[in-house]
């Protein structure tokens, strides 16, 4: 494939493309595609007679102010467009050579660069709670609120550029070259990037209300289900959870949140496990936790299968804005079908309802699949994912590593979150690289439920925090008679590096555990 061939099967129409995020896309393409993006470990910045090493980024931030004043104009800097010709008079080089043509890669590496400072704070509300107020950042943003993309000409079917929080400090990627944009070439899953300011704005800390419900899961909850694959071997089957409703989860809920703001003062936001309330429960306790509270609610919804039609599992984010109106992002369905497998029902003890030699798929569709962040201050831009959607790489994966949100919350229908278990490796993972902070929570009833070898007691730990600054990851337990736990977060920020030398002046926020507490409704 020659380099013009790349470009074309992004989209780009032969014209000298001036908006920044499109220049992104187009070169990122060309630098990840190739491989050209390793040769800035080579040596950098490159070597000209008239230019100081040491201002090289300086020269670019120089640059980018330019462009970012002048790109509603669509006139880009001369070093830019300067730039940008080296390109076109390479069109015909194969992509496989053009990490041999040392110009070529250095325009790009430099361009990638310069976008990307333009690019400084989109989608991220500033510590004032307004997002971008110059023109350029107005219009990117409703491009993204829009079209789920910065760019205007680059369509979201050929790549996405996206906003990103974190930037990896460990091995050698293209997305080791960029602070403030992420090239997402997933494009099988739409994205919703919603720029909302709440919560706080400073390194106060913020405190989540965990509520693992339910309380308790029986064996008989879990049930065979007629499939739908008719053409499948014997040894799969479909299996179905029921949930059990209780008739006082407003109240239990109203109780638990007077109770914790009592422990704690504020509570910002409200977190139920994967399946925990019916669609009927969570419209009621959306009025009490958002409506009547202004706290977020982040839950997981168990949808009743119908006459033909698979269960439902899907979670939303309810949450209001500063002017107190009514926000709900998602619903977002799970990615990934559940498999039980032997050792699962015998741990978990449903080998009377589901034969253990069986690899029981949990009866779910996999509609369109989709991926919200929420970006709410500086420090904290957040997404949710349902269980088997942080293990499996494929697709959403990619996506939150481009991004690298600095929360990554997971619902779990899950046993204990010990760090030895599943939860803990993947949430590692994304600590590692690219420095997302990762909770997991799952329900009591299902942590008790689970029962492997050498647990012959049931467990209680409910939720696991890992984040890049430390160490853990860092078991959370439901105490006896506990109701909930508070988990008090707060901002750590750190400086972070591009592969090409560019600092970010310590803004990346990294949320960190400041404390746990155990909240009882019964006095003790």
């Amino acid at each position: 494939m020659l380099v013009r061939d790349a470009l074309k099967a992004v989209g780009w129409d032969g014209k000298a493309p001036a908006w920044p995020p499109d220049v992104f896309a187009y070169v990122a393409v060309l630098l990840s595609r190739s491989g050209a993006y390793t040769k800035v470990v080579d040596r950098w910045p490159p070597s000209r007679r008239s230019a100081d090493p040491s201002k090289w980024a300086a020269d670019v931030r120089d640059v980018a102010r330019q462009w970012r004043q002048s790109a509603r104009a669509a006139k880009p800097p001369v070093a830019v467009t300067r730039r940008w010709r080296l390109v076109t008079e390479s069109l015909a080089i194969s992509m496989s050579a053009l990490p041999r043509h040392k110009r070529l890669v250095e325009a790009l590496l430099e361009l990638c660069a310069i976008a990307d400072e333009t690019c400084q704070g989109l989608g991220v509300p500033g510590a004032d709670g307004a997002t971008s107020a110059d023109d350029f950042g107005v219009t990117a943003e409703l491009l993204l609120l829009n079209s789920g993309t910065l760019c205007r000409k680059v369509s979201p079917s050929a790549v996405r550029v996206l906003p990103k929080l974190h930037t990896p400090q460990v091995g050698v990627t293209l997305r080791s070259l960029t602070h403030h944009v992420a090239l997402v070439e997933c494009t099988e899953v739409s994205c919703d990037w919603f720029a909302i300011p709440g919560g706080p704005r400073d390194r106060a800390g913020m405190n989540l209300l965990l509520v693992p419900w339910p309380l308790n899961v029986a064996p008989d909850q879990f049930r065979a289900i007629p499939g739908q694959l008719e053409n499948m071997p014997d040894g799969f089957g479909f299996f179905g959870f029921e949930p059990r409703v209780g008739d006082n989860a407003v109240r239990k809920l109203r109780r638990l949140l007077d109770a914790a703001q009592a422990l704690v003062g504020d509570v910002h936001a409200v977190v139920l496990p994967e399946l925990s309330v019916t669609e009927d429960q969570h419209r009621q306790l959306t009025r009490e936790v958002v409506h009547k509270r202004g706290a977020m609610l982040i839950a997981g919804i168990a949808g009743k299968a119908s006459a033909g039609r698979t269960a439902k599992n899907f979670f939303t984010i309810e949450m209001s804005t500063v002017t107190g109106s009514p926000v709900t992002i998602g619903p977002q369905a799970k990615h990934h079908r559940w498999q039980l497998d032997s050792t699962q029902i015998l741990n978990y003890g449903l080998g009377a309802h589901l034969n253990h030699k069986t690899r029981w798929w949990e009866h779910i569709s996999i509609g369109d699949r989709k991926v919200a962040f929420l970006s709410m201050n500086p420090w904290l831009t957040l997404t949710v994912l349902l269980c088997e959607d942080l293990a499996r790489q494929d697709p959403v994966s990619q996506i939150v590593r481009a991004v690298g949100p600095n929360l990554v919350i997971t619902l779990l229908m899950d046993g204990p979150q010990r760090r030895d278990r599943w939860a803990a490796r993947y949430a590692t993972v994304l600590a590692d690289d690219p420095g997302c902070s990762v909770l997991t929570l799952t329900s009591l009833g299902m942590s008790r439920l689970c029962r492997p070898p050498g647990f012959p007691s049931p467990q209680s730990t409910i939720a696991l925090w890992k984040d890049a600054k430390t160490g853990g990851p860092r078991e959370i337990e439901m105490p006896t008679d506990a109701d909930g736990v508070v988990l008090t977060l707060c901002a750590e920020f750190d400086q972070e590096w591009t592969a090409d030398g560019r600092g970010d002046d310590r803004t990346t926020g990294f949320p960190v555990v400041a404390g746990v507490h155990p909240v009882y409704l019964q006095p003790r």
